[in-house]
């Protein structure tokens, strides 16, 4: 059921303003929202109840918090690499490989994302056997 922010707070016996803060974040991330109870003017919180919306909503805000910036900033270095020729040759390498490899991870991200849930579920049951499809 949805709670007001008081009584998340006597649940978990944690300070008013360090439960404000975390609904705050919580809503950032879009795993809890403002639900309304007629005839009471404060704001409720409700949880995310499917948990692979939950997962795909933190994998999602983790790429677009963490991954993407990093691979922008990473094509940033390679680019001023090309301008500059004292980057040593290991420096360049790490980079590199390193922007590739976060590059790949996002494709192989985003197409995984656009599968089904009923295929994604298969996939996971499936586990390290889905190495014998690959050759």
């Amino acid at each position: 059921d949805a709670l007001t922010a008081e009584e998340v707070a006597d649940t978990l016996g944690l300070a008013r303003s360090n439960v404000s803060n975390g609904l705050k974040e919580l809503q950032a991330w879009e795993l809890i929202s403002i639900a309304h109870v007629l005839g009471d003017r404060r704001d409720h919180f409700q949880a995310e109840q499917d948990v692979w919306s939950m997962l795909n909503k933190v994998v999602e805000g983790r790429k677009r918090r963490e991954i993407d910036p990093t691979i922008d900033l990473l094509r940033k270095c390679v680019a001023e690499m090309e301008d500059e020729k004292d980057t040593p040759k290991k420096v360049r390498e790490r980079i590199t490989d390193t922007l590739g490899f976060l590059e790949e991870t996002s494709k192989w991200y985003e197409q995984i994302d656009k599968l089904p849930r009923t295929v994604l579920v298969k996939l996971m049951k499936m586990g390290a056997k889905i190495s014998s499809l690959v050759r």
